[in-house]
């Protein structure tokens, strides 16, 4: 459960970073930001996107603990 808590949050995050590097390059377009904030914004993104992916790894490794612990055959 605090897993998936966990990644609703991240995805509402990585929205929200979605969102600000997308401002973040109209505003650099229209001249009222140099390109670090970019690259600033960007990186957020990415490092979220990353943080949403390793959640949805740990939530899969989560189900796969619990078919074992349940008597599932995997090896």
């Amino acid at each position: 459960r605090g897993e998936r808590e966990r990644l609703v949050r991240l995805q509402a995050a990585a929205d929200a970073a979605g969102n600000a590097a997308l401002l973040a390059q109209n505003r650099y377009e229209s001249g009222l930001i140099d390109f670090q904030a970019v690259l600033d914004t960007q990186r957020t993104l990415l490092s979220t996107q990353d943080s949403v992916a390793i959640s949805i790894a740990n939530a899969g490794a989560d189900h796969v603990r619990l078919y074992k612990a349940l008597g599932g055959g995997w090896q």
